[in-house]
């Protein structure tokens, strides 16, 4: 039976393909990319995060990355932002590609507390781009080098593209299986927040109708893409979905990612008739890769994909409130979240309690996003630890005081006022020290003096 399921993936990987879809994405990617780090530079996006900030949490396995002198990060923007253009022009794409890839991860690395859903989507997207053929058509390297120009590829690139879309939607669309979600408070937070005022009663619905609406649209889209009956219909209610979600809420460049991810589920004969009508000549592409190898990472790939996403699942609590396994499992626009708090030091044994200044170390827009983060809470008391070590003692403790509220609740608790969070272990499954959204009441928690 393995080596059935083997032999079947082997051929729907390697059937041949037109390459036209492809350099349609690698056209579309390297523009849209392109474009969203230049605004992101020009609106002080960088400054923000990365300029004007000493402290940076890390993800559980990537703490080990080196940050960069701050005066570099726009530097470097800019740079992925070049390489984007030659990804889209086809300039030496395979050294373009792979640069921007690297580029664009270790930028995602830096800042555990900036962790967005369509940069993670965007980094592995970058490295398809990167091992994939799309260079060897409608580029500059293949006008200088005709010979290299190929029509047809493998068409395992195009798989990998509608699996990982087909991946997104899917579990979006299994995280909204929730009764906070589909009450519609969350989404009568988000448009309140967008028009500046409250919905009148007459509108009162739209919320609830749009929650479920969203539900079913990420629930069901993909395989009503995957079908011939329902392919276009299926496309036209994407495209106006995520142009809807682009007005409304401003999501960055996910929308327009979204819709071009969209169109790659067109069928081979559709691309391979326009392709016939705008391209000319070229051969079948022969990778150095072997097949077993090249069918080997990608069902470890595809394994990955359909796991990590369930480890939110498994560990114990409500994902959302604690954000153990929230990340890197698709888990979009499932909440509105805010949070307040301080970090104290405490010192003799207890008797003093002073509350560290963290404006000259982060700035506000990043406080905002650590004290959502329990892992980011920690970090930041373990910096506080290594930063005034010399100059404090080692005795002194760090605890947080970090009140946060989910979709509008009274503000809680997150993580335990009275533990010292600078000598903790960060774990892969679930911490004591991180509280329950229903851990009882204020008063049930004497906090330090």
């Amino acid at each position: 039976m393995l080596s059935a399921s083997a032999a079947h993936a082997r051929k729907a990987f390697f059937a041949p393909h037109a390459i036209l879809p492809l350099v349609v994405f690698r056209i579309g990617f390297g523009v849209l990319l392109s474009c969203f780090l230049v605004l992101k530079c020009l609106h002080r996006g960088v400054d923000i995060y990365y300029t004007h900030s000493d402290f940076h949490p890390k993800y559980l396995w990537f703490r080990w990355i080196p940050e960069l002198p701050s005066e570099w990060y726009v530097t470097v923007h800019y740079l992925m932002a070049f390489l984007a253009l030659l990804i889209a022009a086809g300039v030496f794409f395979r050294a373009a590609a792979w640069g921007f890839a690297l580029i664009f991860t270790y930028v995602f690395l830096l800042d555990a507390s900036y962790y967005v859903n369509h940069y993670y989507l965007t980094c592995l997207l970058s490295f398809l781009l990167a091992s994939s053929p799309a260079g060897r058509a409608w580029s500059i390297d293949t006008y200088s080098k005709a010979e290299v120009s190929v029509a047809t590829i493998p068409a395992w690139p195009m798989v990998v593209l509608r699996f990982q879309m087909g991946v997104v939607y899917f579990f979006a669309g299994i995280a909204k299986i929730d009764a906070d979600w589909l009450s519609g408070v969350p989404m009568r937070m988000f448009m309140e927040s967008r028009l500046n005022h409250e919905l009148s009663s007459s509108f009162h619905f739209l919320p609830v109708a749009a929650a479920w609406s969203g539900m079913l649209f990420d629930l069901l889209i993909a395989p009503a893409l995957l079908f011939n009956q329902t392919r276009w219909l299926a496309i036209g209610v994407a495209t106006t979905f995520h142009l809807t979600n682009w007005f409304l809420f401003h999501i960055d460049f996910f929308p327009f990612l979204a819709i071009l991810l969209t169109f790659m589920f067109l069928p081979d004969r559709i691309w391979r008739s326009l392709q016939n009508r705008i391209l000319s000549g070229g051969q079948t592409y022969v990778g150095r890769a072997p097949r077993g190898a090249v069918t080997t990472v990608l069902t470890v790939f595809f394994a990955v994909q359909l796991l990590v996403p369930l480890r939110g699942y498994l560990i114990p609590g409500n994902a959302t409130w604690t954000g153990e396994g929230n990340r890197f499992a698709w888990r979009m626009m499932l909440c509105d979240k805010s949070s307040t708090g301080e970090i104290f030091a405490i010192t003799d044994s207890g008797r003093n309690k002073v509350p560290v200044v963290l404006s000259g170390m982060t700035t506000k827009a990043q406080r905002q996003r650590i004290f959502l983060f329990p892992d980011a809470i920690a970090q930041l008391c373990q910096y506080l630890r290594t930063r005034f070590g010399e100059k404090y003692g080692e005795d002194v403790a760090y605890v947080a005081e970090v009140k946060m509220s989910l979709n509008g609740r009274r503000p809680r608790y997150l993580v335990d006022p009275n533990v010292d969070l600078s000598r903790l272990e960060i774990s892969f499954w679930h911490s004591d020290w991180i509280l329950n959204e229903n851990h009882g009441t204020e008063e049930s928690i004497q906090t330090a003096p």
